[in-house]
């Protein structure tokens, strides 16, 4: 059986910074695993890699036999930061049309404006965020 995930050689670097240096890991399906290290150590480039929302500099990742940032894997995962905020400057329906394109979703306006009458936040579709 394949691993749910599997990292070959993934590194990171922004100009001379290194910040993630050719890391090799194998997951099986339904196994946790945690992450350890102090600040800088590269644990959240290597998440951000495998969830496609930002481009190794050499090395590569699969989910479950998916490329790591391909629509496919992308639809089957989720990140949510540490301290996580939407943009002030977006409107409701800018932060969901966002979450779409992430989930390779083709579902359009009309299926946003649906899912925020689901919520209850149809008003909210061209309110900024900074104004909820």
């Amino acid at each position: 059986m394949s691993p749910a995930l599997s990292a070959r050689g993934l590194a990171k670097r922004y100009g001379s910074v290194e910040a993630l240096g050719g890391v090799d890991l194998e997951v099986a399906e339904g196994e946790l695993v945690g992450l350890l290290g102090p600040n800088g150590a590269g644990k959240s480039t290597l998440v951000k890699i495998v969830c496609g929302l930002v481009r190794p500099s050499a090395g590569s990742a699969e989910i479950c036999g998916l490329r790591a940032g391909s629509r496919e894997a992308r639809r089957s995962l989720g990140y949510l930061a540490e301290l996580f905020r939407f943009p002030g400057w977006a409107s409701g329906d800018e932060v969901l049309e966002l979450h779409q394109r992430l989930a390779g979703s083709e579902g359009g306006a009309a299926e946003r404006a649906e899912l925020l009458d689901l919520v209850g936040l149809a008003d909210a579709r061209d309110r900024r965020v900074e104004e909820m």
